[in-house]
C-alpha cells in the first residue's frame, strides 16, 4: 500500500485571520460511485499555522450505518469497522451482525462492493488518515433498501476551510474555496494558501526564476516541477528492469523458423489467403532479388506503401534481407512526399514483380547495429519528425514484450494484425507470430474500420494475442 503526504503553507496574514474566526484546515478523500466522485465526509481536520502536512495511505476498512445522510450530522458506524481491499465485497446480514468480507470477482475495478440485506442501511467507508482509520465516504442516499453499492476510492483529495466542524461530520457541499488535488502517479505534493490556493508547480517556477535572477533569463530554463518529483516521476515511469539476451537480427530469427517450420502457415488474410512460411521465403526471396538488381544496396532507405496485405509484411522482410531501411508510408500524397523528401528515399515500382522466381535465396544482410524501421509521427507543425530503429532495438522490445506477457516459443502465437502499417505496432505483431511460428493474421483493407469484422477476424482466424489501442478494445468489446 502507498502512503501520501499533502503539505500546505499558510501566510502568517491568513494564519492569524483563520484562527481569529475559529476556522480549521478540513480533509477529505474521494470515493467514486458509478461516475460520480464523492467528497461527502470530513476525513480529518487541523488547526491552522503556516505548514500543516496531512499523511494518508490506500488502506481501507468499511463498517456499516443506521444513520440517514444529513449534512452538518456526525456519522455513527452500527457494526464493527472490517478491513477491505479491492476486489473484495462486504456483505451486511439482515439481522444487523457484523458483516462478513470475501473475494468477489462482480466487484468494481480498483474498487469494492457493499451488499446490503438489512431494510435500511448506508456504507461508511475508511482510509487510514494521520496512522487512524478515519472515514471518508458515506452512502449519499442512505439509509439505501437491500441491494449492492460499488465504491472505489480514488487518488483525489480535497482541502477547504471552514468552522465548527470534526471529523466525521457529513457534508453535501463547501463552506469555503475547496482545492481538489490528483496524486495519481505521485506520493505527495504541497499546496500553498495566501488568500487563493495555488499547487506547488507555481511556487517551483518562482523559486526557479528567482534562484539566478537574469534579465535574458528564458522561462523554459526553470522547471515547474520540484526535483524530488522529477526523481519521483522517472522511477515510477520506469518499467521492470528486463536483462536482455544479445540476438540475431529478426530476420535471421525468421530465416530459422522458415527452415524448421516450411509448411506451417506464417500470413492469413481470412478468408482470402494464406502464406506458409515456405511460401513466405519464396516471397520474401523475390522481392529482395527485384531490389538488389534495382541498385538497392545495405544502408539505403526503402519506401513501402500499398494495400494492407501479405505483400506489405513481406516487401517489409525484404528490406530488412537486403540490409537496407525500411519506411512504411502514410496513405497520404503529402505525407508521402514529406517523408520522402526528408530521408532520401528511393521510389521503385515492385508491383508487377511474379510472385516467385526460383532462384537460389538471397543472402540475409541484416545486422544487429543497422537502421531497420523509420516511424515517422504525426506533428501539428506538418513537418514529419522521424524515429530510427536499430534491428537490435526489435529484438529488446520482442524481447521485453515476450517476458511482460509471458510469450514463450513453446506456444505459437496467433496474432492479429490491424493497426496502420505507418504506425510501429504491425512490427511487433508481425515479429511475435513469426518468432513463436505462429502466424499474423491480416485484417483485409475494407474491414479495418469495422469492429464488428475486425472481431469475427479474431473468431475466423483462431487468434489468442492482439495489440491495439485503448480505443480499438473499446470498439471491440
Amino acid at each position: 500500500m502507498s502512503n501520501y503526504r499533502l503539505h500546505i503553507t499558510v501566510t502568517g496574514e491568513w494564519v492569524k485571520r483563520f484562527n481569529e474566526q475559529g476556522y480549521q484546515l478540513c480533509f477529505a478523500s474521494g470515493v467514486k460511485t458509478g461516475e460520480k466522485t464523492n467528497f461527502n465526509v470530513i476525513a480529518a481536520t487541523h488547526a491552522i499555522a503556516n505548514n500543516i502536512t496531512v499523511q494518508w495511505s490506500d488502506n481501507c476498512s468499511i463498517a456499516a450505518s443506521q444513520d440517514s445522510f444529513e449534512h452538518g450530522m456526525i456519522l455513527n458506524a452500527s457494526t464493527d469497522v472490517t478491513d477491505i481491499q479491492a476486489g473484495q465485497s462486504y456483505t451486511l446480514p439482515e439481522n444487523w451482525t457484523n458483516g462478513v468480507v470475501n473475494q468477489d470477482s462482480a466487484s468494481p475495478p480498483g474498487g469494492f462492493k457493499f451488499i446490503n440485506k438489512t431494510n435500511g442501511a448506508g456504507a461508511i467507508v475508511y482510509r487510514r488518515v494521520g496512522g487512524k482509520p478515519s472515514p471518508i465516504y458515506f452512502s449519499s442516499y442512505a439509509p439505501l433498501p437491500p441491494g449492492t453499492e460499488d465504491l472505489t476510492p480514488v487518488s483525489k483529495v480535497k482541502v477547504w476551510f471552514s468552522r465548527d466542524v470534526q471529523p466525521g461530520t457529513m457534508i453535501s457541499h463547501f463552506d469555503s474555496e475547496a482545492m481538489e488535488v490528483d496524486l495519481s502517479g505521485r506520493t505527495q505534493i504541497e499546496l500553498g494558501y495566501d488568500g487563493r490556493w495555488s499547487q506547488k508547480v507555481n511556487v517551483n517556477l518562482l523559486r526557479g526564476l528567482t534562484k539566478t535572477p537574469r534579465i535574458d533569463g528564458s522561462l523554459a530554463s526553470s522547471s515547474i516541477s520540484a526535483e524530488e518529483d522529477i526523481a519521483n516521476m522517472l522511477q515510477v515511469s520506469q518499467g521492470p528492469a528486463v536483462p536482455l539476451t544479445p540476438g540475431p537480427a529478426p530476420s535471421h530469427q525468421i530465416d530459422l523458423i522458415i527452415r524448421t517450420h516450411g509448411l506451417k502457415p506464417g500470413l492469413k488474410t481470412v478468408p482470402m489467403s494464406l502464406f506458409t512460411y515456405e511460401g513466405l521465403g519464396h516471397r520474401v526471396d523475390t522481392i529482395a532479388e527485384t531490389l538488389i538488381d534495382a541498385g538497392v544496396a545495405s544502408g539505403d532507405i526503402g519506401g513501402v506503401l500499398q494495400q494492407p496485405g501479405s505483400d506489405w509484411i513481406c516487401r517489409m522482410l525484404a528490406a530488412f534481407r537486403v540490409g537496407a531501411t525500411y519506411l512504411p508510408l502514410l496513405i497520404r500524397p503529402l505525407r508521402i512526399l514529406l517523408s520522402l523528401e526528408t530521408t532520401g528515399a528511393a521510389a521503385i515500382d515492385i508491383s508487377s514483380i511474379q510472385q516467385y522466381i526460383l532462384s537460389s535465396s538471397q543472402e540475409n544482410s541484416a545486422q544487429p547495429q543497422g537502421i531497420t524501421p523509420i516511424n515517422f509521427t504525426v506533428v501539428s507543425t506538418g513537418v514529419p519528425k522521424g524515429t530510427k530503429i536499430k534491428h537490435s532495438n526489435l529484438v529488446a522490445r520482442n524481447e521485453g514484450f515476450s517476458k511482460q506477457y509471458d510469450i514463450s516459443t513453446s506456444k505459437s502465437f496467433n496474432m492479429l494484425q490491424q493497426s496502420v502499417f505507418s504506425f510501429d505496432f504491425p512490427i511487433n505483431q508481425t515479429l511475435i507470430a513469426l518468432y513463436t511460428d505462429g502466424y499474423s493474421c491480416i485484417v483485409l483493407p475494407e474491414h479495418r474500420d469495422d469492429p464488428f469484422e475486425i472481431t469475427r477476424t479474431m473468431l475466423r482466424g483462431n487468434i489468442n494475442y492482439t495489440s491495439g489501442m485503448p480505443s480499438e478494445y473499446e470498439m471491440w468489446f
